[in-house]
């Protein structure tokens, strides 16, 4: 047995060659082994536990002859990571270059070659195409291991899968990219300060709106930065102390709304804050935009619900009227000449008339006032009222003009203009008082879009276009805004004296020609109103007026027999002083407390009843149902429409439906005589 050799002692079993005898006459068996033998089992044995270790870990390890390229071994879980047998790495020398991605065959070299140069170390991450065409990144780790002439060099390494962590950078980077781009297009502002304040990032579009570059914070500090902003500074102060907070702070025109977060080093303790300042102005300018239209719309609302109230006072107002005025007139009618009652009567009749004005600025205002809509220039109405404006007005008051030349027609009442005019300069004069001042009336064209009209008073759901502006300006004591807040107001006053039913009249008077107004003024600085009115349909050659009545005359108040007259009304003192009054015309009346009985009377005596006397507004059934039922048992029946509303706003219900006159409340004995001559004396009306 030679030094290579060792014996390994075993039991004989049976059958077994003889062999050596112990110390006892045991046969022991002897095997010899050779020393390469088992020199190259243990190497074999570390092989595999390197083959599984690599496994386990991932790696491949190779070995490679430099410059050649031919692999000479290629152990660990190639297969699994590219797909590829070890046989095809080995076999063919180009099989490696071929399958490495284009754009990273030149660092391989590079790679290489920093090997070869005999660095110890060198690394290199690389994509292989792998064999069912995905891209797999590897990381290589290599040395050289061998030189010696003529046959080359030998290089070892190792490649790892890197593949995922790869993916997970590329998801950060796309990640931090949509960051960026979120902070550079985004109207943001990202910056960080170090425990000291020291600006250490500051990037964003935000930058742009402060007239700012990137760099121009970086190394200051932000207490020198916002020195002159004690407030703001405050906030950088308590972030600084560990509290997270949030503000609203603006620069010249621009709003930001400012997050600061502490930051915190491994011990706990704050290293510095990060903050995030938004710029908000198109939101706050938004926000302050839809407040304003909240306001005007409530303003609205409140000038719409004052409206319904003035016009409800006014028409039961002009239905007490009727007691007093006609109960006057009658009085008057009945008097002898030279009576001493007629002067007191007289004054009782005046008396009425003026509050019967009273509740025509009621119905102004509430848009329901008396309109004769023509085609105006306003130019010529100005021009017409100069000579009562300049009686109107105080004597230390100076009037002038800046009138446009060549205005657009408005589609307008003469006299509502004329009082809105008159209003406005009156009310100009009174702001001036005694002492000197001066008065401008102007006109001119406005092209007014959607969002001036919302500015306005009454222009919220008006539509955009042209219109016709008239403006009346003063140099007067002028109003804070909490005045001019309320001067459209019914029986708002700042004078002593005063009902304060003016400006409310030319509110209505505008509503009721669907235009709009403005009013800007400050204490001692004066007042300027502007009303804007739509402009007439230049297609239009004008608008119908009613033609002026050309009654028949009736011959003496003696005269009787003039037929019945049914007589429709809810009110008992309008239907008892209407009644007297039209028995003292001469008619026999028929009354009725509602629409109802009225129409139920009627088809009892529909040959009978010349001429109907109908309120508008009545229970059970209104005016205008009335009226429909009454002309279904007489087509031409004569039906006169009593309200204490105007003639426009209470006829525009029953345009075309047969009515044959109106007669406004309050109305005096005259005032019925002349409507029931206009409406009797019809030619195709029978003739009394």
């Amino acid at each position: 047995m030679d030094r290579y050799s060792r014996q390994i002692p075993a039991v004989l079993s049976e059958g077994a060659a003889p062999g050596l005898l112990d110390g006892t006459g045991a046969a022991i068996a002897v095997e010899e082994v050779p020393e390469t033998e088992r020199l190259r089992a243990a190497v074999r044995a570390t092989e595999q536990r390197l083959q599984d270790l690599a496994r386990d870990l991932g790696a491949v390890v190779w070995e490679a002859d430099v410059p050649s390229g031919q692999f000479r071994c290629v152990s660990g879980p190639v297969e699994a990571i590219l797909g590829y047998a070890v046989e095809d790495w080995l076999a063919d020398p180009d099989f490696w270059a071929a399958h490495l991605h284009p754009d990273d065959r030149e660092p391989w070299r590079a790679f290489l070659q920093g090997v070869t140069a005999g660095r110890r170390v060198q690394a290199c991450e690389y994509r292989v195409v792998a064999a069912d065409g995905s891209l797999i990144w590897l990381h290589g780790i290599a040395r050289r291991v061998t030189s010696s002439a003529g046959s080359g060099i030998q290089v070892r390494g190792v490649m790892v899968d890197i593949s995922e962590r790869k993916r997970a950078e590329e998801a950060l980077r796309e990640s931090e990219a949509r960051l960026r781009s979120v902070v550079t297009t985004a109207p943001v502002v990202q910056f960080a300060v170090d425990h000291a304040g020291v600006v250490t990032l500051s990037e964003g579009k935000g930058l742009e709106i402060l007239g700012l570059l990137p760099d121009d914070a970086l190394g200051r500090s932000i207490f020198d930065l916002y020195r002159r902003r004690p407030d703001d500074l405050a906030y950088f102060r308590r972030a600084l102390t560990g509290d997270a907070v949030s503000w609203v702070g603006s620069f010249d025109d621009a709003t930001f709304e400012y997050r600061l977060t502490p930051t915190r080093d491994g011990s706990g303790g704050v290293s510095g804050v990060v903050g995030l300042a938004i710029d908000i102005t198109a939101r706050k300018q938004a926000e302050e935009a839809r407040l304003a239209l909240e306001r005007k719309l409530l303003e609205t609302q409140k000038l719409e619900s004052l409206g319904v109230l003035a016009g409800g006072i006014a028409h039961d107002f002009n239905n007490l009227l009727v007691g007093v005025m006609g109960n006057a007139s009658l009085a008057l009618a009945s008097l002898p000449p030279g009576s001493p009652a007629h002067d007191g009567l007289r004054h009782i009749e005046v008396a009425a008339q003026r509050a019967a004005d009273l509740t025509r600025q009621l119905l102004a205002y509430a848009g329901k006032g008396q309109f004769v809509v023509q085609r105006l220039d306003l130019n010529t109405i100005v021009e017409e009222m100069t000579p009562l404006l300049r009686i109107s007005i105080a004597k230390t008051a100076r009037l002038g003009y800046a009138l446009a030349e060549r205005l657009p027609a408005i589609a307008a009442d003469a006299a509502q203009i004329r009082q809105v005019l008159m209003n406005l300069v009156i009310n100009a004069s009174e702001a001036i008082g005694d002492g000197d001042g001066s008065i401008t009336v102007g006109t001119s064209v406005v092209v007014a879009d959607r969002a001036l009209l919302a500015d306005t008073v009454l222009g919220l759901d008006l539509p955009g276009g042209e219109y016709v502006c008239l403006e009346v300006a003063d140099s007067g004591r002028g109003m804070d805004a909490a005045t001019a807040a309320r001067i459209f107001e019914p029986f708002f006053t700042t004078k002593f004296t005063g009902r304060g039913l003016g400006l409310a009249a030319v509110l209505g008077i505008v509503r009721g020609h669907k235009g709009a107004l403005t009013v800007s003024s400050e204490p001692g600085q004066g007042t300027r109103f502007r009303v804007l009115l739509p402009t007439a349909d230049p297609s239009a050659d004008g608008f119908p007026v009613p033609p002026p009545a050309s009654p028949r005359e009736w011959h003496g108040e003696a005269e009787r027999d003039r037929g019945t007259a049914l007589l429709i009304d809810d009110e008992a003192e309008v239907r008892d002083v209407t009644a007297h009054m039209l028995e003292r015309l001469g008619f026999t009346v028929l009354r009725a407390t509602d629409g109802q009985e009225g129409v139920e009377v009627y088809r009892r005596h529909p040959e009978r009843v010349v001429v109907v006397l109908l309120d508008m507004t009545m229970p059970h059934m209104t005016g205008e149902q009335a009226l429909g039922e009454l002309l279904r048992v007489k087509p031409d029946a004569r039906v006169v429409l009593m309200s204490g509303y105007s003639e426009h706003e209470a006829t525009r219900r029953f345009a075309g439906k047969g009515l044959a006159g109106f007669l406004q409340k309050p109305f005096r004995l005259a005032d019925l005589h002349g409507k029931l001559q206009q409406v009797l004396a019809e030619p195709t009306l029978k003739s009394l």
